[in-house]
C-alpha cells in the first residue's frame, strides 16, 4: 500500500474534485454553436513575436474544442479553415489531444479538463516524484513530475510524427493569408510555424512537449507554448531550460528560451500544485517544483498583468475555502477574462502586450462560452 502524501495536497484536491469540468462528452451539433465560426483562425497572428491576447483567447477556444466529441472537433476544425488534422488518445493514461495546421501553422492542444485525473496525479506519492527523462531534460539536474512524464510518454511519439507530417505537408492556399512565393533571390517560403497550447493537466503536457519536441531537428521553429491554469511540472533546472538557461536541442528555438506564455485566472488554485518544497522531503527525494514562462495574471479587477512566481505562490487560496476559487480554474472563466481584455484594452498593463486585434476583428470573434 502506498503511503498518504505528506505535502497535505488531499483537502484542496478534494475541493477540486467536487465539480468537474466540462469534458469529452459531445453536445448536439447546432448551427449557432459559438465557435464554429467560418476562417475563425484568421484572425491568428502566427507571427506574433510576443504574447498575443487575441491569439491566447483563439488557444483556449482551441483547448475547448478539443473537450468535445470527435465530430464535433473535425467539423470545427475544418470551419476553421485547418485543411489537416488527427486526434489522438491512449484510453490507459486519459491523455488526449489533436494535431491541426493550415499553410501557416501547426497547433498542438492537449486536454486537461478531467479534474478527478488531475486529483489522483497530484496526491499520488510515486506521481509527484521528480524523475530525470532525458527526453524532456536537457542536463543531468533537471527532474520533471513523474505522472506527467508517464501519460504524456504514451502520446508522445505518435504526436511528434504527426506535427512532422503535418509541418512538411504541402497545402493548398486557403483565405487565412496571401499564397506566399519565392522571392525574387529564389527563397523559399518560411517554414510554419508551431504553437503548442493545453488546459491545466494538458498544459503541464503543452510544457513537456515543447521541452522534447525543440530536440528534434525538423520540426517547426515553437513559436508559443500557451497554457491555461497549469500546475507546475518539473524542478528549478528543468524551469532554467525553458527560460533560456540551457541549450537542448536543434530547432529553431534551441539554445533560447522556450516562448511560454502561462495563464493564471484570479485565485486559481491549480497553478500552486504541486507546492514548492525545496529540499529533502519525507519521501526520501527533493520535490524542488518550479514554475517556467512568463505569467500572465488575469486578476479580479479584470486587468491583466506580469506577475512573479512569488506573488503567484502568496496567492494560495486556504483549502478551507478553496472551492469558491475552483470555478475560476475553469475554460469558460478563462475565456472570459481575455475576451474582457481583449474589448477593454486598457485593463492591459503592458503597452507591448495592448497589440490585440482590430476592433473589426475583435467584434467577429465568438463571445466565452457561459
Amino acid at each position: 500500500m502506498r503511503a498518504t502524501s505528506p505535502l497535505k495536497l488531499i483537502p484542496l484536491l478534494l475541493l477540486l474534485s467536487t465539480t468537474g469540468c466540462p469534458h469529452r462528452t459531445p453536445p448536439e451539433p447546432t448551427a449557432d454553436t459559438a465557435y464554429l465560426r467560418r476562417n475563425l483562425f484568421s484572425a491568428f497572428n502566427a507571427d506574433a513575436e510576443e504574447l498575443s491576447l487575441g491569439d491566447a483567447y483563439l488557444l483556449e477556444l482551441a483547448c475547448f474544442v478539443g473537450d468535445k466529441g470527435t465530430f464535433e472537433l473535425d467539423r470545427t476544425l475544418e470551419a476553421w479553415g485547418f485543411t489537416r488534422r488527427r486526434d489522438f488518445r491512449a484510453l490507459r493514461t486519459s491523455t488526449y489531444g489533436y494535431v491541426a495546421s493550415n499553410d501557416r501553422m501547426v497547433l498542438v492542444t492537449f486536454g486537461g479538463t478531467d479534474i478527478l485525473n488531475l486529483r489522483d496525479v497530484l496526491s499520488d506519492v510515486d506521481a509527484l516524484q521528480l524523475v530525470h527523462d532525458p527526453r524532456y531534460c536537457a542536463t543531468p539536474e533537471a527532474r520533471v513530475h513523474r505522472g506527467f512524464r508517464d501519460s504524456l510518454s504514451s502520446v508522445i511519439d505518435g504526436v511528434i510524427e504527426e506535427v512532422r507530417r503535418q509541418a512538411q505537408a504541402q497545402v493548398p492556399p486557403t483565405t487565412l493569408a496571401p499564397p506566399t512565393a519565392p522571392d525574387s533571390r529564389g527563397a523559399t517560403p518560411p517554414r510554419k510555424r508551431l504553437f503548442i497550447a493545453g488546459h491545466s493537466r494538458g498544459g503541464a503536457f503543452a510544457v513537456l512537449a515543447a521541452a522534447a519536441m525543440r530536440k528534434e531537428s525538423d520540426l517547426p521553429e515553437i513559436a508559443g507554448v500557451y497554457t491555461f491554469g497549469q500546475p507546475r511540472v518539473g524542478n528549478a533546472a528543468f524551469a532554467q531550460q525553458l527560460d533560456g538557461g540551457a541549450a537542448s536541442g536543434a530547432s529553431g528555438s534551441a539554445g533560447g528560451a522556450v516562448p511560454l506564455f502561462r495563464f493564471v485566472n484570479r485565485d486559481d488554485p491549480v497553478p500552486n500544485v504541486p507546492p514548492e518544497t525545496p529540499g529533502a522531503s519525507r519521501l526520501g527525494a527533493a520535490l524542488d517544483y518550479r514554475h517556467a514562462g512568463t505569467v500572465v495574471l488575469l486578476r479580479e479587477d479584470g486587468r491583466v498583468v506580469h506577475a512573479s512566481d512569488a506573488e503567484m505562490t502568496r496567492r494560495l487560496p486556504d483549502p478551507r475555502v478553496a472551492g469558491a476559487s475552483v470555478a475560476n480554474h475553469y475554460q469558460p472563466a478563462y475565456q472570459a477574462a481575455i475576451y474582457a481584455a481583449l474589448a477593454k484594452p486598457e485593463l492591459i498593463e503592458d503597452p507591448a502586450w495592448r497589440a490585440v486585434p482590430a476592433p473589426a476583428i475583435v467584434a467577429v470573434l465568438p463571445k466565452p462560452a457561459k
